[in-house]
């Protein structure tokens, strides 16, 4: 008999408009890549909103979209109004904080940075690292 044909790849879980459980909550953090804003970053993540404050004071806010690698915001006030950020994320845990860390494409970009490492030097994209007390 003929070998059977491939499967078909199976396709990403979708993106739903929901924060993951561990990103709720107060975040405070650091833009680390190259040509980084200098200062402190503050985030607060609900279980659909996010409101971020930059080291300037200026804050945006967006709706929350994710999977379990993606974490993206459509900007609903702030500088990018009416665009979307597409990122990628990951929660780590240390033995007092809880770390996130979350590239972002330049809001209006198609897709997420490729890995962390290639948003790190990229013109297109910024990577922070934020943290929150455990509880």
């Amino acid at each position: 008999a003929p070998p059977a044909p491939p499967a078909p790849p199976v396709p990403p879980p979708p993106v739903v408009p929901v924060t993951p459980a561990n990103v709720i909550g107060q975040w405070r953090g650091l833009e680390v890549n190259d040509d980084y804003v200098k200062g402190e970053w503050d985030a607060s993540f609900t279980d659909t909103n996010v409101t971020i404050v930059a080291p300037d004071g200026n804050t945006m806010t967006g709706e929350v979209s994710s999977d379990v690698n993606r974490l993206n915001v459509k900007i609903t006030s702030g500088k990018y109004n009416g665009q979307t950020a597409m990122g990628m994320y990951e929660v780590d845990f240390g033995p007092v904080c809880t770390f996130l860390t979350w590239a972002l494409s330049q809001p209006g970009l198609p897709d997420a940075p490729p890995s962390f490492i290639s948003a790190m030097n990229s013109t297109s994209a910024v990577v922070y690292v934020f943290e929150q007390p455990k509880a």
